[in-house]
Parts: C-alpha cells; sequence; structure tokens
C-alpha cells in the first residue's frame, strides 16, 4: 500500500497521464484499487493530470466515499476549469448528507471562482459564514480572490474586513482585486497599510504604478523594496525597469538594470524595449548590441525583435533594421512585418519592401490592417498605382488605410482623387481624424479649391468635435493666400489658440510676395 501511495503521488507530481495510467493498472492487478486510501490518490492523481473523466470513474467505484473522497474528485473539477461540474457534485454531496469541512469549501470557492458569477459566488460565501469558517485566514483570502474575480470590490472588501488576524497573503489578494477591476489607486493604498509586505506585495504594487503612470509612487514603492532586503532580485529588478519605462523615465530603469547583480534576458529585453517605447532608438541598439556581447541572445519573442527593427528605422537606420530582419530566428508576424516595412519606407528600398510583400503574399502570413496600412505608405512613396492595387484588395479599411491611399494621391499630383477618395470615406460612415483632414487640407490646396477647404477646416469643429493643430492652421493659411485673402490669412493666425509657428508665418509671408503686398 505505501509503495502505490508513493507511486501515485509521483506521477501526480509528474503531471504524466501515460504513466499514472501504467501505475493504475499495476494497482488493479494487485488489487490494491479497492482500498480506500489508495482509491482517492488515484482519484487525486487523475485529477492532477487533468483527466478528470477518468477521475470520475475511479471515485465512482470506490467501495465507500468519505469527505476525504468527495473533496479529491471536487477539487480536481474546479482546478480543471469545470466549475459547474464542481458545483453539481457539491450538490450531490449535500444530497449524500455527507458535512462539508475547510477543504471541501476551499474547492467550492474555487469552483465559484473559475466561474465567476457573482450569484454563485454569494451563495457560496454564505455557506462558508455559516459554517463558522468565514474568519480563517486561507478560506477568506480565497472569499476574497472569488469576489475581485466576480468583479464585485464591495463583497471582496467585505470578506478581507471580516479577517480578525490578516497575514499578507490576505492583503496581497485584496491588492490583486482591485487592480484587476481598475483600481489602482486604491490597491497602492492598501499597499502603504501594509507593514511586512513581500514580493508579491511589491509586484503588485508596482503594477498599480504602471496602471497610473505613478511615477512618484514608483519610486517610492523602490525605495520600500530596497528597505525591505528586496533590491537584489530579480523578478522585482525586471518589474522595476518595466515599472520605469510604462512611466517614461527611461534614466530610472537604466539606474535599476546598472545596479542588478544578475541579470536575465527578460532584463536586458526590458530594457531594449524600454528605450524604444520612449523615442530612445540609439540606446536600445546600443544595449542590444551590448547584450550579443555579453552572449545573451534575444528571446525568440517576435515583439523583441519588432521594437529593435522599430528602433533602427526610426533613427535613420532603416537599411540596418532591414538587415536585422533578415537575422531573425523567429517566425516573422504581423508586428515584426509592420515594422520591417515602415523601415523600407523610412530607406526609400522599395525593391526589399516588394520582396518582403512578397513573402507575406507566398507564405500567406496573418496580416491586419496595421500591415496593409505600412504597404500603402511603401507603395505611396513611389506613385498612387501599386498602391490603389494594395487599397483596393483590403478586406478591411480604417481610418489610417484611407488616409494613407490620400496621402499617396496628394503627394503625386492627383488632388482632386484625394478629395474624392475623403468623400468616399465619410459616405462609407468612416470618421475623419486630424490626419485625414490634413490630407484633404493638402489637397485642397494643390487643387486651389480655397472654399471646399475653408469648409473642412470648419468641420473639423463643427461636425467631429477635432483641434486643429499647427500644420491645419499652417496649411489654411496658405490656402487662404494662394487665393489672395491675405486679411482673413492674417486674422486666422491671430485667431489661433497656440503661438504661430516659423512656417505659419512663412506662409503669409510667401503669399505677400506673391500678390505684391
Amino acid at each position: 500500500k505505501v509503495t502505490y501511495l508513493a507511486v501515485v503521488d509521483a506521477c501526480s507530481k509528474l503531471f504524466d497521464l501515460n504513466r499514472a495510467k501504467q501505475a493504475h493498472s499495476r494497482i488493479v492487478e494487485s488489487g490494491w484499487h479497492a482500498n480506500l486510501n489508495v482509491g482517492n490518490a488515484l482519484v487525486g492523481m487523475y485529477g492532477r493530470c487533468g483527466d478528470c473523466q477518468t477521475a470520475r470513474m475511479v471515485f465512482e467505484g470506490l467501495p465507500e466515499k468519505t469527505v476525504v473522497s468527495w473533496n479529491t474528485v471536487i477539487g480536481a473539477y474546479a482546478r480543471n476549469g469545470l466549475a459547474k461540474d464542481a458545483l453539481r457534485l457539491m450538490k450531490a454531496m449535500d444530497l449524500e448528507g455527507m458535512k462539508a469541512d475547510r477543504i471541501t469549501f476551499l474547492s467550492l470557492v474555487e469552483a465559484c471562482t473559475g466561474l465567476g458569477c457573482l450569484a454563485e459566488s454569494r451563495l457560496a460565501y454564505a455557506r462558508v459564514v455559516s459554517s463558522g469558517l468565514g474568519s480563517d485566514v486561507a478560506v477568506a483570502a480565497s472569499l476574497v480572490n472569488m469576489f475581485g474575480k466576480s468583479s464585485s470590490l464591495a463583497d471582496a472588501k467585505l470578506a478581507f474586513d471580516t479577517i480578525p488576524e490578516k497575514n499578507v497573503v490576505s492583503w496581497n489578494v485584496i491588492m490583486a482585486a482591485y487592480n484587476q477591476n481598475g483600481c489602482p489607486t486604491e490597491a497602492l493604498r492598501l499597499f502603504y497599510e501594509m507593514t511586512e509586505p513581500d514580493k508579491v506585495s511589491f509586484l503588485y504594487a508596482l503594477d498599480a504604478c504602471v496602471s497610473l503612470k505613478a511615477l512618484s509612487d514608483g519610486r517610492d514603492v523602490h525605495a520600500s523594496v530596497t528597505r525591505h532586503g528586496f533590491g537584489s532580485d530579480l523578478v522585482l529588478g525586471n518589474a522595476l525597469i518595466n515599472m520605469y519605462s510604462k512611466c517614461s523615465s527611461p534614466a530610472d530603469a537604466r539606474n535599476v538594470f546598472d545596479g542588478m547583480t544578475v541579470r536575465d534576458s527578460v532584463s536586458w529585453n526590458t530594457m531594449i524595449a524600454t528605450y524604444a517605447r520612449n523615442g530612445f532608438g540609439e540606446e536600445a541598439v546600443e544595449v542590444f548590441h551590448e547584450m550579443a556581447l555579453v552572449g545573451i541572445p534575444p528571446d525568440k519573442v517576435a515583439l523583441t525583435w519588432a521594437r529593435m527593427i522599430t528602433a533602427y528605422g526610426q533613427n535613420g537606420f532603416g537599411n540596418e533594421a532591414i538587415e536585422l530582419y533578415k537575422q531573425i530566428d523567429v517566425v516573422p508576424d504581423k508586428v515584426i512585418f509592420a515594422s520591417v516595412l515602415d523601415a523600407c519606407s523610412s530607406a526609400m528600398n522599395l525593391e526589399e519592401g516588394k520582396r518582403i510583400h512578397a513573402r507575406i503574399v507566398e507564405g500567406k502570413f496573418e496580416i491586419d490592417t496595421v500591415v496593409n496600412n505600412t504597404l500603402l505608405d511603401l507603395y505611396g512613396m513611389c506613385g498612387f498605382g501599386e498602391a490603389r492595387r494594395v487599397f483596393d484588395r483590403l478586406d478591411k479599411r480604417d481610418v489610417v488605410s484611407w488616409t494613407s491611399m490620400m496621402v499617396a494621391y496628394a503627394s503625386h499630383g492627383s488632388s482632386l482623387e484625394a478629395i474624392d477618395l475623403f468623400q468616399e470615406m465619410q459616405l462609407q460612415g468612416m470618421e475623419p481624424d486630424e490626419v485625414a483632414f490634413l490630407a484633404v487640407l493638402f489637397a485642397c490646396n494643390h487643387a486651389g479649391f480655397f472654399r471646399r477647404g475653408w469648409d473642412y477646416f470648419a468641420s473639423m469643429r463643427g461636425d467631429y468635435d477635432l483641434e486643429a493643430g499647427a500644420d491645419h492652421y499652417c496649411c489654411v493659411v496658405d490656402l487662404l493666400g494662394r487665393a489672395g485673402r491675405l486679411a482673413d490669412a492674417e486674422d486666422l493666425i491671430v485667431s489661433m489658440p497656440f503661438k504661430p509657428d516659423e512656417a505659419t508665418w512663412s506662409a503669409l509671408v510667401g503669399a505677400c510676395n506673391t500678390h505684391g503686398d
């Protein structure tokens, strides 16, 4: 019996279903399957290996069923995400007259947590409280988690407040509930109330800082990490870099990175992402090369490669970005394709862009609107013919697709086509954004359509509640100037909600020279 129990326990820990079935066969041959302890262990083994159907079959074949037997099979279903089956078994247990214990209620709460149904969660809470286990620290913490997953923070807080002696797990669970339900401010407030936070507490606090973009709080949490002796923890170090990255403080992120006694690939890739996200492409490239020098390969994650390709492209190294794309050892995805096609545009490398486009088509890669829009930009640089073919093949068009095609037309002297496309976009129910308006204003300017351009400018605020930027004003000033409406152009400059830039004044001065004023 002891030997078989040890074998079953080993199979459970390995999560190896094939070995579990082999062990079960040997136990049946020996006759020990009829032993209650061995039978319960077999139920648990199949549950751990994810085979609830066989676990149920073994359970039904037990010569007698104790509370341990019921707990084991209910727990198996709950842990494997079969919440409704677990609750049905709980009801069957009640009908059998079997009294639930602490383990039963933990499994019940776990099932309700997976179900995410507030009504069932409240019923479970009522049962737990009536059993007298509501103040049990572990049970209460699981109740807080259950209500958090059911999106009822009021119930979660009530369950938390009933815990007489809260431990760090209790605090962590309520913080997680607030974070998960979009209340990071409350999560941070709870963190500051804690006296002895642990590693998990700090991770939840940093998550809250990221959600709030709260750099000052992030620095306070960082100081607390150091005070509590977690300054050299690798996971927290990586989380701190990420927090500073999301709070737009790459200098703080770099200080954490430089101070780490141990770094893994996550550390390096997070630092690269920090620089890339915050517009420090050159620094991102430097860290990428440093990582290679110390012998750490980039993560085989497409997003990492995409960020590096983007960093090269944004810093004027379009061809280097293309070379990096050729070296990647991951299957490219739509993020990588969008990044490298954008690099082809910045490098004016249409031929390489065509090769990448051909690879996308031939490989039948899944792409999205972003990739298609990048293709539009690429082909639009060299004329609107190929860009229009890409545009016409799009199954789904967003405002960027329409705008890219408009820019392609307007940039190559086909202003009428650009204006027609703007009107077609509106007729199809697509609301233009600020960039689309800039494109159509540019087209009206070059076509000499003063009245239409002015109407579009007025429509930005009047019909779409969009604020015109400096480029819009500059374009309209130029439009008015070309039409000889110099006084109107000057009045528009004076009425601008911000200080006119040099380009705007230059447009007016140029118009004055043209009209001899």
